[in-house]
Parts: C-alpha cells; structure tokens; sequence
C-alpha cells in the first residue's frame, strides 16, 4: 500500500533536515538586530542557509540527521536569546527582584523548549513571566521611534475620522537624521508623509493606541502567535519554536520599538493553523496578510499554492479581503494613498545599517553598489515564491517557510533590510518548523509500502487535503 509523500515515517532518534535547516535559518534571522561597516558575515551566512533552504524544499528531499544536532542548534539559540535579554535588562534595570525574575524566566523557557515536564502549566507560567518583563522594560525604557509617530498619527487621526494616510507626523530623529529618509522627506522636523503601510496593522494596533501605547497589541500579538505555534505542535521541535519566537534578540527589538512585524507574524501562524487543519479560513488570513505591508507582493504566487489547496476559487477569495481594505482608503484619499503608502518607500535611501548584502558589496567593490538600487530584489523573492509555489506540496509548512524564505531573498538583495524585516522572515520559518512537525504512520505502512520499524506509531497533525 502507498503512503502519500507527506506521510514520512521516521525514528525518534532522528528528524527532518527540512526541518532542521528551517529551524537554523529562523533562528539566525531572529539573531539580525543590526550591522556596523565591517560586519557582514550574518547576511552571507543567511544567504547560504536560505538558499540550501530552498534547495532542498524544492528537491523533495527526504533526509533524515540524528536528533542531537536539533538539540545543538536549540541550544545555541537558547543561549544566545537568554543572555542577550539578561545584558540588555540589566543594562537598564536594578534590582535583586529583576535578577530573579531574569532567572525564572531563562529556567522556564528552557524547561518548555527541551523538556515536557509539567508542559502546559510551565509554558503557561513563562507566557506570564514573558509578558510581565516585556511590560516592565516598556515602561522603563526610553524608546525613540519613527514607527511610534506613524502609528500613533495614523490612530489619532482614524479616531478623528481624518484619513492617516493624508496627515503629516513629528520627525523624532532631528535634521541631522534626514539622511535616513532621503532629500525632501524631513522638512521643518516634520515628516511630510502619513501613515505609511497597509491597512491591516494599523486596524489591529488601533485598540492598543486607545489603551495608551500601541506596543501592547505588538506583545499581545506575539503571545497569540507563540500559543498558535504551541497549539499545533506535536514534538519537540515544536515546542522550541513557540519559545524562540518570543525570546530571540529581533523579537524583543520589534516589541520595545514600535515595529508592526509581530502582528504579521500573528496573521501568518494563524493562516497556517487553519491551512493545517484543513480549513478555508486560510484564505481570508493569506488576503489580511497580503493588506499589511507592501512587500508582501512577492508572495502573490504563492495564491497558486492556495488554488492548488482549496480549488480554483481560493485565489479570489484571498484577493478580495486586500482589494476591499485598499480600496476604501484608495477611494477616501486617492492622491494621500499613493503618497504615503507607495511614493514614501520609494524615495527611501540607500541604509548601510541595515541586514543586507548592499554593505558587503560596497566593501568588496569600494563604492555603492548602484546595480542593486532597483526592484532587483522584489523580482527574485517574488521568483523563489513561484518556485516554492510550484515545487512543493500545497502544505501549510510549506506556505509558512515559503513566505520566509522569499522575503529573506528580497531583503538580502534591496538597499534596506531593517530587523523588524528579519523579525517576519524568522517568525515564518519557525511557524514552519511547528505546521511541518514529524508525523509518523503506523507500523505497518512505510513510503514504499514496505515494513517500517517498531518504533513507528501514528500521532496527530496530518494534514486533512493531499
């Protein structure tokens, strides 16, 4: 009897690279706070795990590797994530109740992220602990942020029923900042620009602005993203992905300065979870993502992936939730939609401080490397989606890994990668990792039709549609 390709049965003491390979590359995305000049040997080392990525998605390549070097890698992650949090706090916080609750904190991710003693009641205490310390550092850490100005303009200004996308905001930086948004952007410290991104984030951080700091929807949607994750996992993999999701150097960044990303890394699980289980509520999560920052066009191809789930309508579906969200604010504002929402990303300037291959160039060529100024990289991220798109099963681990790793090709080769980018791109490789977890089949039953070993035993977590 033939097993279809996505049934694999495996030995305990061993996983997927796949899925190990995910699990690297999302955690080292998770590791891309920043760059200096000399630094780039981070956006290489990415380039290289998210090309073998795609290779050996795009082979259906089905090896195993011993389970240890999922244990080494955990445990690298782990270590980089808890102490980078220990240095960070206790460069801004004092105290011997910090330094307990640091300890607490460290002690409980890793019991949830390599053990499953007392599993729920422990991922439940570190959740509480996770919120509290992110709570603690919002209210004691001075954070200066365009995105909070964008964010907090564009609520006031819905609130107000003005149209965000016509207004004007503060420019926080100084005139010796207008570098960073190019000649003509800064003018008389105000930034001549209104909310400058789709419609979803700032509908969903809308509540938390009239709570008082939109950073509370930022944390509330990184928990949501991290249960979802827990939710459908079945292994340990699994479990460790709903832990580095929330501990990683980028995800306390994008928590502490206004970054939106975690609220598309929350849309993302929850398009995966209910591809997963085979639901169509997918559709309408892929078409919420698709209306929440502009480079999601180079997962447009992925909708054939959908089509190839859910039928030829799915494709609609999913298109009619971005059409609809735009076209409101297209019809208020035509010329406002076009000026913030396009025109502001691209007068944006070349950024040498950011998580690209653009500074790597420039100091292997000695000069800007113009040639990669253009949509360059928009065209290859959107060429890797149509690969993935047609290469791999219409499975939510491979919509999840391949919005990851599209976009990583994107920013590696654009003249801007800023971390809240890397924050997505590491997100959706780990919510990969948790919607691809090992699924083993009955004794009897092996990919050839053949005897599997003993050790083989049916669980939870296979897809419903082949």
């Amino acid at each position: 009897m033939r097993v279809p390709y996505s049934l694999i049965v495996v030995d305990r003491e061993e996983i997927s690279l796949t899925r190990l390979l995910l699990l690297w590359t999302g955690g080292l995305s998770l590791c891309a706070v920043g760059l200096r000049d000399e630094v780039f040997a981070l956006p290489v080392a990415l380039l290289v795990s998210v090309t073998t990525c795609v290779a050996v998605m795009c082979g259906r390549l089905n090896v195993r590797v011993w389970w240890v070097y999922g244990r080494v890698v955990a445990l690298a992650f782990l270590g980089v994530a808890f102490a980078q949090v220990w240095l960070f706090t206790h460069l801004h916080l004092d105290g011997p109740w910090i330094t307990a609750l640091l300890a607490g904190y460290a002690l409980l991710g890793c019991t949830v992220a390599l053990t499953q003693w007392r599993g729920r009641w422990c991922y439940g205490a570190f959740l509480v602990v996770h919120v509290l310390l992110v709570l603690v550092l919002i209210r004691n850490v001075s954070v200066v942020a365009d995105v909070q100005a964008l964010l907090d303009g564009g609520s006031a200004a819905l609130l107000r029923g003005d149209d965000p996308y016509a207004i004007t905001v503060p420019g926080v930086y100084g005139p010796e900042h207008d570098w960073i948004y190019g000649p003509g952007v800064l003018v008389d410290d105000r930034i001549m620009y209104g909310y400058p991104y789709l419609p979803v984030p700032l509908l969903l951080v809308l509540p938390a602005y009239v709570l008082g700091d939109v950073r509370l929807a930022l944390v509330l949607a990184s928990v949501l993203a991290s249960l979802l994750i827990r939710y459908v996992a079945n292994d340990p993999l699994g479990r460790l992905a709903a832990v580095l999701i929330l501990v990683m150097p980028v995800s306390w960044a994008m928590h502490l300065k206004y970054w939106v990303e975690p609220v598309l890394v929350l849309v993302v699980a929850a398009c995966a979870v209910q591809m997963h289980r085979g639901r169509g509520g997918a559709l309408l999560w892929f078409g919420c993502f698709l209306a929440s920052k502009q480079y999601a066009i180079v997962h447009l191809p992925y909708l054939w992936l959908l089509v190839r789930a859910y039928g030829r309508r799915a494709a609609l579906v999913a298109l009619a939730v971005p059409a609809v969200l735009c076209l409101v604010f297209l019809v208020w504002d035509p010329g406002a939609f076009w000026h913030s929402a396009v025109e502001f990303h691209l007068r944006q300037p070349y950024r040498y401080d950011t998580v690209t291959l653009t500074p790597a160039l420039e100091r292997l060529l000695g000069s800007s490397p113009d040639f990669l100024f253009g949509p360059y990289g928009l065209v290859l991220g959107g060429l890797v989606s149509a690969l993935i798109s047609w290469r791999c099963q219409p499975r939510a681990a491979t919509l999840a890994a391949g919005i990851g790793l599209s976009l990583a090709v994107a920013v590696l080769f654009s003249k801007q990668g800023h971390p809240n980018y890397w924050g997505l791109i590491g997100g959706s490789l780990l919510i990969a990792v948790a919607t691809s977890s090992e699924r083993l089949v009955s004794p009897a039953l092996s990919p050839a039709g053949s005897q599997a070993p003993a050790r083989g035993r049916a669980v939870r977590g296979t897809d419903r549609r082949r």
